[in-house]
């Protein structure tokens, strides 16, 4: 056997290489946040300073706090094995989540913490480490720790943490040298960024945390709009599964079908995170001791689809199963174990088959072929084509005031509108949910005339109901759709012309 020797890697050179992990600006900051959790922390404030004299992030909460040996252990790098058993409410994993979060995004991080009234301070610098070239830490003492921002805001309580970033090299490197315009930009992007993470700390039934940033609440968040009457949520299953020490662990499971999007409103768009949310965000969301860990994917059992696009998956994973499911210390990704991708791809199959049978119903023509103005034709490749339902009786009504040469010209006109629909345009602007489908009161009295005018021009045959000649109306000009609030007033209406 060898003769072994002490070879500890350079302080400075060892951080210097971990701040390039891969820790998104977002991640980093929602690591803190984990911890103040994992504290048991009810209330967590983040405030970034009005100007740009002294940039800082700051975080405050009023969890468990530590103790001077605590705080020394919680700066250690690595502080923890991965391997160790933790809590349910414990959302950390490598012990290394409060220095590589920090430490990715600034040169120098602070943390300050309070149990039973006494106060600790730590702080990592960057410069000193790459002075010293040696893992040194400092101490703070109390006077220090009272010059610090936000000091005041943990000082009131018995117990509670704060963590300072300050120094942020990054940002300046990114951003010519500019600082604090940035950090404010970044500070808002996580917001939204914490408000889905966290959803289910922040939302609902079991919500038992608040966060804030500057006092001001984060924005409301639920991917599977829960509360939306017309969401389909599927039958919550159970799924069993062994760790990689054999125990059989349970993991749960439960599907979700978003309501059609021209039911959605401007409310239920801005609680899923935005339009582009429905179709970029579909698909597995796998939670971890219910905080989001990973969610818009589908794990390569298939690709996400216009047609697929209402459906979501939640999946509960206790943290014993970290190691199967690779976890990355960033808390950003994870990988389906091959023992319950089986399990979970029936749900895929169900989840989107029903998500395309909900987009393909309502796609569909809902009145009756013979009076649709469209019609699909099928080729021998099964390719569809949409073509002008030369039969609608709306359309014949029409011709039959033609003379030949004006006949003609709406042949040409027709086909010339068959043969240049903007497809792309049409299924790019339909994908992004920008097509307007709202109704201006203009808009639906033009629609009303439309209907007087049809009815004048056709007159209700003899013994037919009013009833009746108003679904005839409305059938012949396709306004299926707005039958809800256009059948009442027709009929109000026809019956006043009588």
């Amino acid at each position: 056997m060898p003769s072994q020797i002490q070879n500890p890697p350079n302080a400075y050179y060892l951080v210097d290489s971990l701040r390039s992990t891969g820790y998104s600006f977002d991640a980093a900051v929602a690591d803190i946040v984990d911890n103040s959790i994992s504290a048991g922390a009810k209330h967590i404030d983040l405030y970034i300073p009005p100007t740009g004299e002294r940039p800082y992030l700051a975080f405050v909460d009023d969890g468990c706090g530590m103790d001077r040996d605590e705080l020394i252990r919680a700066m250690r790098f690595a502080s923890f094995s991965k391997d160790e058993e933790r809590k349910d409410s414990d959302l950390g994993r490598f012990g290394l989540g409060l220095k590589l979060a920090s430490s990715s995004q600034c040169r120098r991080f602070t943390v300050l913490s309070k149990k039973n009234g006494k106060l600790s301070g730590m702080v990592w610098d960057l410069d000193s480490l790459m002075k010293e070239q040696s893992w040194v830490m400092g101490e703070l003492s109390e006077s220090e720790c009272e010059k610090l921002p936000k000091f005041d805001e943990l000082d009131v309580k018995n117990n509670g943490t704060m963590v300072l970033w300050e120094n942020f090299d990054v940002l300046r490197n990114a951003n010519s040298g500019k600082e604090y315009e940035p950090l404010v930009d970044k500070v808002d992007s996580a917001c939204n960024h914490l408000a889905l993470v966290f959803h289910r700390f922040l939302n609902g039934s079991d919500a038992d945390v608040t966060i804030k940033v500057n006092h001001r609440s984060l924005p409301y968040r639920d991917p599977f709009l829960a509360n939306n009457k017309k969401t389909e949520p599927g039958k919550p299953e159970t799924l069993s599964i062994r760790d990689d020490k054999g125990i059989e662990r349970y993991i749960s499971v439960q599907t979700y079908l978003l309501p059609f999007q021209k039911d959605l409103t401007d409310e239920d768009y801005e609680i899923l995170g935005g339009k582009e949310s429905l179709f970029s965000k579909q698909g597995f969301y796998v939670y971890r001791n219910k905080r989001l860990i990973i969610y818009g994917t589908w794990f390569r059992m298939s690709h996400s689809q216009e047609l697929t696009k209402y459906g979501r998956i939640r999946v509960d994973v206790p943290s014993s199963l970290d190691s199967i499911w690779q976890v990355d210390v960033k808390k950003q990704q994870a990988s389906l174990p091959l023992d319950i991708r089986k399990q979970l791809s029936r749900l895929v199959d169900k989840t989107q088959g029903k998500s395309k049978k909900k987009s393909l119903h309502r796609a569909s023509i809902r009145s009756d072929s013979k009076f649709s103005l469209w019609s699909t034709s099928v080729a021998r490749d099964k390719k569809v084509s949409f073509v002008i339902n030369r039969e609608a009786p709306l359309l014949q009504k029409f011709e039959e005031r033609l003379d030949g040469a004006q006949k003609n010209y709406l042949n040409i006109l027709l086909d010339s509108i068959e043969t240049s629909i903007p497809y792309i345009n049409l299924y790019t602007q339909v994908a992004s949910n920008n097509i307007d489908s709202s109704l201006s009161q203009e808009r639906k009295d033009q629609i009303l005339e439309n209907c007087l005018s049809l009815a004048a021009t056709l007159q209700m045959p003899s013994g037919e109901q009013s009833e009746q000649f108003a679904d005839l109306i409305i059938n012949c000009l396709n306004y299926r759709e707005y039958e809800d609030w256009l059948r009442p007033i027709l009929l109000r209406k026809i019956h006043g012309r009588l």
